[in-house]
């Protein structure tokens, strides 16, 4: 076998690192023109391998102005009217996204101490002057990336924007100012919605991106001024996804701290827990306070209908019944009220039947059969998409009071 000398395999070194300088000269006279970002990338990704050029300040330099570039050309499309290609608007807010991740490696590796022990850099003003230009930029390509249903991309768009550059110490001593914390909480609702967006796009990192979700709806929800309802909505949905019931009761208490009972699935997260522990007390309690601050028939309708269902959980079915028929007095448009007193009723008729003779038959157990029939006829005829259960029970109803009610149990079995 041939030998090859040590001196030969240096220069063959060489002359490899030689190529990848020249290729990255070569692209960064190319930027200076019209180019395909997503060309000039690939065509640099040989420089991010080689040991020489993965590690000098001038490769991550160009790519990360080759991104800035492109989101800067692509925005003057958009402000003219010129840009209406999807996958254009989502390559310029990529670009612009890991141009600061480039700018990041670039950084460090710029500061050189030179023979007399002095910092020297070369690229680190023109990058940390092109990373505070894009801080608002930042925000509008996660708007960008969202629209184009790149969701983790969006995600980590808005978090560079809500906390990764602010937090960033050399940025904020080279005069970044940050949008005020309104605008940052309702960016940061957004990224929540991306998050739990990328959760249902990809159940593989659903877990994943559903955490997130909690703390970032979390992080919105603590800002003092900010005044959105939906930061506690989706971050108990995203918390209820990953079985987190810490967060989930933390979010519906500060919900409910701030909303009180305008929106009654707060109240009911907080009804969840204490029932679970069997507090009833706090149940009522709870429900009394929300009934009387409640501003609308409806929402105290809605209260009285939980309400009653403590009661029942309780075994107090006269102040269920009384409980569920209030809500029904209250708003008699709705049908849940009708089919929870139509079943407490039911139940309680068949609980007698168990034991009855037949005058109590007669007297007692037909005429609540009758009347839960009749609230679960209401209840259906009022909502027939929710109440799909109704026609099977009335069916069982029917049949269970025989002779002369034939004709009804064969109209709700075949429904």
């Amino acid at each position: 076998m041939k030998k090859i000398s040590l001196a030969g395999l240096c220069l063959l070194a060489g002359i490899t690192a030689s190529a990848q300088t020249s290729l990255v000269k070569e692209v960064e006279r190319t930027i200076k023109g019209d180019y395909d970002y997503t060309t000039v990338i690939n065509n640099l990704a040989p420089a991010f391998d080689n040991e020489e050029t993965k590690s000098d300040a001038h490769t991550y330099f160009v790519a990360g102005k080759a991104g800035i570039n492109n989101y800067d050309k692509a925005k003057i499309k958009m402000q003219l009217g010129q840009l209406n290609d999807g996958k254009e608007k989502h390559t310029a807010a990529k670009s612009l996204k890991d141009a600061y991740g480039y700018y990041s490696k670039a950084l460090p590796l710029d500061s050189v101490v030179d023979a007399k022990g002095k910092v020297k850099t070369k690229y680190s003003k023109d990058i940390i002057k092109d990373m505070v230009a894009s801080y608002a930029n930042m925000r509008d390509a996660g708007v960008l990336l969202f629209e184009e249903h790149d969701y983790p991309a969006a995600y980590e768009a808005w978090e560079l924007y809500t906390t990764t550059m602010p937090a960033n110490e050399t940025l904020r001593k080279n005069k970044l100012v940050t949008d005020p914390d309104t605008i940052v909480a309702q960016i940061l609702f957004y990224q929540g919605v991306a998050a739990l967006s990328a959760g249902e796009q990809n159940e593989s990192i659903a877990d994943e991106y559903n955490r997130k979700a909690v703390e970032v709806m979390k992080r919105a929800a603590a800002v003092k001024d900010y005044d959105n309802i939906d930061v506690y909505r989706y971050g108990i949905e995203a918390a209820r996804r990953i079985n987190d019931s810490i967060a989930m009761l933390d979010l519906a208490q500060a919900g409910y701290n701030k909303y009180g009972s305008s929106d009654i699935s707060f109240i009911g997260q907080l009804i969840n827990s204490r029932l679970g522990a069997k507090d009833y007390a706090a149940c009522y309690s709870l429900l009394n306070e929300a009934i009387a601050n409640a501003p609308e028939n409806n929402m105290r309708a809605q209260l009285q209908d939980v309400l009653g269902y403590v009661y029942e959980q309780e075994e107090k079915f006269p102040e269920s019944e009384a409980a569920y028929s209030e809500a029904i007095k209250l708003d008699p448009q709705t049908a849940k009220p009708y089919f929870d007193l139509g079943r407490i009723i039911y139940n309680q008729a068949l609980r007698i039947d168990e034991n009855a003779d037949d005058d109590t038959r007669a007297n007692t157990v037909k005429p609540q059969l009758l009347k839960a029939a009749e609230l679960f006829e209401k209840a259906y005829n009022l909502n027939k998409d929710d109440m799909t259960q109704i026609p099977g029970i009335l069916y069982r109803l029917y049949y269970r009071l025989g002779a002369g009610y034939e004709d009804q149990a064969e109209k709700w079995d075949n429904m």
